[in-house]
């Protein structure tokens, strides 16, 4: 599949997932890309020609979640829920420096608490504690209370990002989200995000550091529950 670089924050996603060791490639062609993260585990597939569907659709033989990049596609994954819609940004320019509001350093499993509180209004989330404990998540603290946060996701994608009520308006996000781009630069990382579509503040912050946004809605698919 034709797919440039760092000119398509569309398949930015495809191609992280493509370049990953744990991932295979179960169909490719000048217009579809089918690839399977066995990390995660996660089918990431973009299908541009509906001639190719039959093919498409046969790489998908047990249940796992899917990034699926046509909205066309979504009515042949019928034991499929969509739960999520996305559009990927990436950033390809000079790195902005860095202005710490409030003071950031990497989460570590003491701060699972107020990052799930913060995160997911929980006093738990697995998710938060996954990422947490994978090194990849970074917060603002105003003394020993965690204002903001930020991370990566499974998919090497920033995400996570969150800003306390109370603390909005500060500048907090933009700080966090900077503070991001320049550890994921200097790991050898791309630069991308993965937005919800209806995340509109989080949308106007990245084009303001001039991320470049994708055309294509990313929609994440789950296995449907079995009703008895």
């Amino acid at each position: 599949m034709c797919l440039k670089l760092l000119k398509c924050a569309d398949h930015a996603d495809l191609m992280l997932a493509k370049n990953r060791k744990n991932s295979k490639i179960l169909y490719e062609s000048e217009h579809s890309l089918v690839v399977l993260d066995e990390s995660m585990p996660c089918l990431f597939i973009s299908c541009t020609d509906l001639s190719e569907v039959d093919e498409v659709v046969s790489c998908v033989n047990r249940p796992v979640t899917i990034a699926l990049h046509q909205k066309e596609l979504i009515p042949y994954f019928k034991e499929w829920n969509a739960y999520l819609e996305c559009v990927n940004l990436i950033y390809d320019q000079e790195l902005p420096a860095i202005e710490c509001v409030y003071p950031i350093r990497q989460l570590t499993m003491s701060d699972v608490k107020q990052a799930s509180l913060l995160y997911r209004k929980m006093e738990y989330n697995e998710y938060v504690a996954h990422c947490i404990e994978r090194n990849v998540c970074y917060g603002a603290f105003d003394g020993d209370v965690l204002v903001g946060m930020i991370g990566e996701h499974d998919e090497e994608i920033m995400g996570l990002l969150e800003v306390h009520p109370e603390y909005r308006r500060r500048q907090i996000g933009l700080s966090l989200l900077v503070h991001m781009m320049h550890v994921q630069h200097d790991a050898g990382k791309w630069i991308v995000s993965q937005i919800k579509t209806d995340n509109t503040v989080s949308f106007q912050l990245h084009e303001k550091l001039g991320f470049q946004k994708g055309k294509e809605t990313i929609t994440w698919l789950r296995v449907r529950k079995r009703t008895l």
